[in-house]
């Protein structure tokens, strides 16, 4: 596990992170920055996939809420599979 710093807000809490999946916010300035690899990273096959992304981590901070406002979904009988340790159904209900 990586160390992280934690922002403490008044409302939000954030940590950074350095890795994301393909789900994310940036400004234009961001994007007309790392062009040729956001370019790149849709373009050919890298492993992990994120690569580029986790590689523009390394020089720009990239922040993730906390609690984390996202859940991975997946096979059930994946190891990749919902937490045992979230009620989904609860979260859902109290989000309508």
């Amino acid at each position: 596990m990586n160390n992280c710093n934690v922002l403490v807000g008044e409302n939000t809490h954030w940590r950074t992170v350095k890795e994301s999946l393909l789900t994310f916010m940036t400004s234009k300035m961001m994007v007309e920055k790392y062009f040729d690899k956001l370019i790149d990273m849709a373009t050919n096959e890298s492993v992990p996939f994120e690569k580029n992304l986790h590689e523009i981590y390394e020089d720009e901070k990239c922040f993730s809420p906390v609690p984390s406002l996202s859940i991975h979904c997946t096979n059930i009988n994946s190891v990749f599979g919902l937490s045992p340790n979230l009620d989904v159904k609860k979260l859902w209900d109290e989000n309508k």
